[in-house]
């Protein structure tokens, strides 16, 4: 039975794992997976349907109880299905034998969990050296893995998980759930127990180590801000119930109800400027002056432009490229306009001499 995630063997196939092998992101499909608990009137999870793309990070996201972390456990077999099934790459995770099936899915969750007793590279190579990786194949794969998640194999793999900071042990958490090259990873509020400083490095250090290594990523949260900058598509779950599954610009432009508008926030046309970028603007031409603010490239949120005019007292800033060549400027009512509501797109437009609008 061929393992999660994999391709077509080659004449000569590379170890899983090894320098120069990945696993390839799987399909996840929920067909109506219901989840009932004895003695409960309310089932935990019901009739959930959707489908997580191969490498992309799916949100789930909701009040306590909605069944988030109840979905995110049935993927692996932590918690069994009543009803329903859940598929990975075609295949029910039902019908796979549950040690095959957790090889395919490397796991990370709030507390980290990490043996004490252990050195990093051993806590890092559990997993390996079950499947019986030889000795020199594990520390390989220990180095590669601490290099990747911004740490040093030099000087961390023989230390022990107290001798690291909150953050730097959740880094080493994601190496771990990693050293199979699992095709698919679980996260289940990774994040939440860290200070907020860390805990934005660690976003971004993720963001950038999936951009490296494609997996395909359920993402659990409560934090809306969390979920927008991390999620390819962020599912709203209520009552144990799919509510909403969109991209973060969608379900902030569009809520499906007033319950998604009210999760959300009252502030969801500022939240929206967390996820466009300056190059999703008409460009006006450079703002000369030497006093003009330092300028911002075009792959800039347009909330950090906004927060950097604000702070200058200007209404417009420069915009580089990626080659640093300056291609224009961004306005304040360019921004303004993009996040308006229709009806006052409407209004802004009437009342323009020539009858435009910026876009």
């Amino acid at each position: 039975m061929a393992p999660i995630g994999a391709q077509a063997e080659p004449a000569t196939k590379p170890r899983s794992g090894e320098k120069g092998s990945r696993s390839e992101p799987a399909e996840i499909a929920f067909r109506n997976v219901v989840k009932r608990y004895p003695g409960r009137q309310r089932a935990a999870v019901e009739d959930l349907s959707f489908e997580v793309a191969p490498g992309e990070i799916c949100v789930l996201i909701g009040p306590s109880g909605c069944g988030k972390t109840t979905a995110l456990k049935m993927v692996n077999r932590l918690i069994s299905i009543t009803a329903g099934d859940i598929t990975i790459d075609g295949r029910s995770v039902r019908e796979l034998p549950l040690t095959e099936l957790r090889r395919g899915i490397g796991y990370v969750f709030q507390q980290i969990g990490l043996f004490p007793h252990m050195t990093i590279e051993h806590n890092i190579g559990a997993v390996p050296k079950l499947l019986g990786w030889s000795r020199s194949r594990i520390r390989d794969r220990a180095c590669e893995l601490l290099e990747l998640v911004g740490l040093d194999p030099d000087s961390d793999l023989r230390r022990y998980p107290g001798e690291f900071s909150g953050g730097q042990q959740q880094r080493i958490g994601v190496a771990r759930a990693m050293a199979a090259d699992p095709p698919i990873m679980l996260m289940d509020e990774p994040f939440g127990a860290i200070d907020p400083i860390a805990r934005e490095r660690l976003q971004n250090d993720f963001l950038r180590l999936h951009a490296q290594v494609r997996k395909t990523v359920i993402f659990v949260t409560h934090d809306i801000d969390e979920a927008i900058k991390m999620g390819d598509r962020i599912a709203i779950m209520r009552d144990g119930r799919l509510v909403q599954l969109a991209g973060a610009d969608e379900l902030l432009a569009s809520p499906a109800d007033d319950f998604v508008a009210s999760f959300v926030g009252e502030d969801r046309g500022l939240k929206r400027l967390r996820v466009r970028k300056v190059r999703d603007v008409e460009l006006d031409p450079p703002v000369p002056g030497a006093g003009s603010p330092e300028p911002v490239r075009l792959d800039t949120s347009l909330h950090h432009a906004l927060s950097k005019m604000l702070a200058e007292g200007t209404s417009a800033i420069n915009v580089l490229d990626e080659q640093d060549a300056l291609v224009g400027s961004v306005a304040l009512e360019a921004i303004t306009a993009l996040i308006a509501p229709a009806a006052a797109r409407t209004d802004l437009s009437a009342g323009a001499p020539d009858g435009s609008v910026r876009s």
